[in-house]
């Protein structure tokens, strides 16, 4: 978002811009009933009403405060830039994870379930950067998807790890109803998220 409105409110002085968040899974009723034009979403609808551009795909990380004495346990040099985790050295790290509605959550939930492991819950919450803060400051571990870690303040104190195997990775797209009337201010807010998501974010 502050890479997209600069441009646009520059562009486009006089048009108000009314931004939601909210679970992806809401997207679809929410495009459907008129109120939003258009969703930045993990989710692919399979609504032949909703059109979604596909626009990447990106990993999770999984993260710890730098030092933490589990930071070389089960971790790989294998990655290009980055060590691998083998989360089945965390089963016994208490983990902050996102509520279980949001998609972060079940992502976590897949990792899990295919590690076969009852993750330990310390904390349970909405926002991945408080989550990260906490995390940060020696409080558990947590995943961290791609799209954030550029993005954090404390990134600097966090160690951060692909994970070992082949971990799903989520979709980011632009999801719009299917051949709906688009003005000229809004064709070109729908270039502005293409230029940024198509970016290394």
């Amino acid at each position: 978002v502050p890479r997209l409105v600069p441009s646009f409110h520059e562009k486009y002085p006089n048009v108000e811009l009314k931004i939601l968040e909210t679970a992806a899974q809401s997207f679809e009723s929410l495009l459907l009933n008129g109120q939003v034009d258009f969703a930045i979403t993990n989710v692919i609808s399979s609504r032949s009403e909703i059109k979604t551009e596909l626009m990447r795909k990106y990993d999770f990380y999984l993260a710890m405060a730098k030092g933490h004495p589990l930071e070389e346990k089960g971790i790989s040099r294998e990655g290009k830039d980055r060590g691998r985790a083998d989360i089945r050295a965390l089963a016994e790290e208490e983990f902050i994870l996102q509520t279980p509605r949001q998609l972060t959550r079940s992502f976590a939930d897949s990792v899990f379930a295919r590690a076969q492991i009852k993750p330990r819950i310390l904390l349970e919450i909405q926002s991945i950067e408080t989550a990260a803060l906490l995390v940060s400051q020696g409080c558990g571990v947590c995943f961290i998807p791609g799209t954030h870690l550029q993005l954090l303040h404390m990134a600097d104190r966090l160690s951060t790890y692909l994970l070992a195997g082949d971990a799903p990775k989520l979709d980011l797209g632009i999801a719009y109803l299917d051949g709906m009337y688009m003005p000229e201010y809004f064709e070109y807010f729908l270039a502005l998220c293409r230029s940024v998501l198509e970016s290394d974010i």
